[in-house]
């Protein structure tokens, strides 16, 4: 349980002053892919522009009610429910790849077996 809250100190925190949790920036989440998951997550202005590059979103880049945090915050349902929609249709690999190459903070979400041959649990030993 220690190790579990030192994980979550910020959103515990933020909970416990601020209440339930709100969703920090949007489109950000866990997202089904068309053989797995990836986590997507997009806080910053700058962030939701190289989203918007990398997947083809250009009239979401220069959509007035996108162009701030809160905006999307408030559009959350909408970017979250087209983001979906648009991972699904291929492999977290390709997305992964894809987000990857455009700085946009992603990771596949992986089984306990993928996580313990991951190259970060190995290099600890």
């Amino acid at each position: 349980m220690e190790a579990s809250t030192n994980l979550q100190a910020v959103r515990l925190l933020d909970g416990y002053r601020e209440g339930p949790f709100k969703i920090a920036g949007s489109p950000s989440g866990t997202f089904k892919t068309s053989d797995g998951w990836l986590q997507v997550i997009v806080a910053r202005d700058h962030e939701f522009q190289l989203l918007c590059k990398a997947i083809g979103w250009a009239e979401y880049a220069k959509d007035p009610r996108f162009q701030k945090n809160q905006g999307r915050r408030d559009h959350v349902e909408l970017l979250v429910g087209e983001l979906g929609d648009l991972l699904i249709t291929n492999t977290t690999e390709h997305w992964h790849a894809l987000l990857n190459e455009h700085r946009v903070q992603n990771g596949p979400v992986l089984s306990y077996r993928e996580f313990a041959k991951h190259e970060q649990p190995e290099a600890v030993g």
